[in-house]
C-alpha cells in the first residue's frame, strides 16, 4: 500500500514538473528576464501605450492608440516643423556660379494622417517595457560631442498609461544598429536600439500600413461578390497544392476568370490613406472573405471624380481601417472585368 503511495506521489510530482516544464518553454508574454548587461528604463507593457510622438527639426510624427473589433491599430500624422538655427550654407557667389541646390538636401516634409498596424505594433512592443543593451552614465561638457548629445537629433516621448518618458536622441553607436539617448528626467545616459527610431523618422513612408488584411489570401476558402445590385459566392476547389477558384453552383469546375479577376483585387494595395472620402465617392465593390465557417474580412473599392474630374479609385478593409487610395490602372482593371463575373442569363 505504502508502494502504491509513493509511486501516485512520483507520478504527481514528474506530472507537475512536466507542466511546469512545459509553461516555461511555451510563448512568454514580456521581454523576460534582463540579459547581463541590460538596463530597464521603464516598465510597463505594450498594450498601455497611448501613444508615441517622435519630434526632430524637421518633423513630427505620432502613433495613437486605437481599438476596435479588429485589434489595436494606431493613427499616425505627421507635420512638418520649422527647422531652427540651421541657416542654408551661402554660396560664394550668389549668381550664376552658385551652381545647383545640395542633391543632400532633404525633401520637404509632406502633411500626412494615416493607419499604422504592423509596424507601428513593433514599435511599441520595442518600447515598453524599454530596455537599454547598457547604461553610459553621466556626460557632460566635450564628452557629449561624443555620443551625439552636444546637438541631439530629436526627442521621443512614450506616454504608457498615466506616465510620460521622455529621451533625448543622440547619435548612432558604431556599426549604427544601436543609439545613443538620455533620460530627459535622471539626464542619465543609455544605449538602446536604433529601429524604432529609424522607423519612426521614416515618417508615413515607412509607418503607413501596406498590407490589406492580417491573415494571407491563401487562407479563403470563400468570397462573395457584390457589385451594384448583383452578387455571386465563389468558393476554392481542387486537391491540396492544386487549389482552383469556382462558382459555388459547380464547385468542382476550375473558373479561369475567376482566379484571375480575384488576383487583380489581391493588387489593389493602399497608396496614400485620406481621413475621408469625397462626398462623390460611390462604392461599386465590396467582397467579402471567408473561410467554410468563418468569416476572415472584407474589401471595398470606390470610385469617385477629382477636381479635373477624372476617376479616382480607393479602398477600404477591415485591417486598414482608413480608406486609401490605390492605382487608378488597378482600379479601373477590376471595375471593367467585374461584369465578366456576373454573365447574362
Amino acid at each position: 500500500m505504502r508502494e502504491m503511495k509513493r509511486l501516485a506521489v512520483h507520478a504527481l510530482l514528474l506530472i507537475a514538473a512536466a507542466v511546469a516544464a512545459f509553461a516555461y518553454a511555451g510563448p512568454q508574454e514580456g521581454p523576460g528576464p534582463l540579459k547581463p548587461g541590460e538596463v530597464e528604463l521603464w516598465s510597463g507593457s505594450h498594450k498601455d501605450v497611448t501613444r508615441i510622438t517622435y519630434e526632430t527639426n524637421r518633423q513630427m510624427v505620432m502613433l495613437e492608440r486605437k481599438e476596435d473589433d479588429t485589434g489595436l491599430w494606431y493613427l499616425g500624422k505627421v507635420e512638418p516643423v520649422d527647422a531652427k538655427d540651421e541657416p542654408e550654407p551661402e554660396a560664394a557667389d550668389a549668381g550664376a556660379d552658385a551652381g545647383p541646390p545640395s542633391p543632400h538636401k532633404p525633401k520637404p516634409v509632406e502633411p500626412a494622417t494615416f493607419a499604422a498596424v504592423s509596424v507601428a505594433e513593433k514599435i511599441v512592443k520595442a518600447l515598453a517595457p524599454l530596455r537599454a543593451a547598457r547604461a553610459i552614465g553621466e556626460v557632460d561638457g566635450e564628452r557629449e560631442k561624443v555620443f551625439g548629445l552636444d546637438k541631439p537629433e530629436g526627442t521621443l516621448t512614450v506616454e504608457v498609461g498615466s506616465k510620460k518618458h521622455v529621451l533625448i536622441i543622440g547619435g548612432n553607436t558604431p556599426g549604427a544598429g544601436s543609439r545613443y539617448v538620455r533620460d530627459a528626467d535622471t539626464k542619465l545616459v543609455y544605449v538602446i536600439d536604433a529601429q524604432p527610431v529609424r522607423d519612426l523618422d521614416g515618417g508615413s513612408a515607412r509607418l503607413s500600413e501596406r498590407s490589406m488584411h492580417a491573415w494571407k489570401f491563401a487562407e479563403i476558402e470563400r468570397a462573395t461578390v457584390i457589385g451594384g445590385d448583383k452578387s455571386r459566392i465563389f468558393v476554392k476547389g481542387g486537391a491540396e497544392g492544386k487549389q482552383f477558384w469556382a462558382a459555388s453552383e459547380t464547385p468542382d469546375t476550375n473558373d479561369e476568370t475567376v482566379n484571375n479577376w480575384l488576383r487583380k483585387v489581391e493588387n489593389l494595395r493602399p497608396v496614400n490613406f485620406v481621413e475621408k472620402l469625397p462626398e462623390n465617392a460611390e462604392r461599386v465593390l465590396r467582397v467579402d472573405y471567408g473561410t467554410k465557417g468563418d468569416t476572415l474580412g472584407y474589401l471595398e473599392l470606390y470610385r469617385y471624380q477629382d477636381e479635373e474630374g477624372k476617376d479616382e479609385f480607393a479602398i477600404k478593409t477591415e485591417y486598414l481601417r482608413m480608406p486609401s487610395t490605390v492605382a487608378k490602372t488597378l482600379g479601373e482593371q477590376v471595375i471593367d472585368d467585374l461584369p465578366s463575373l456576373f454573365p447574362v442569363q
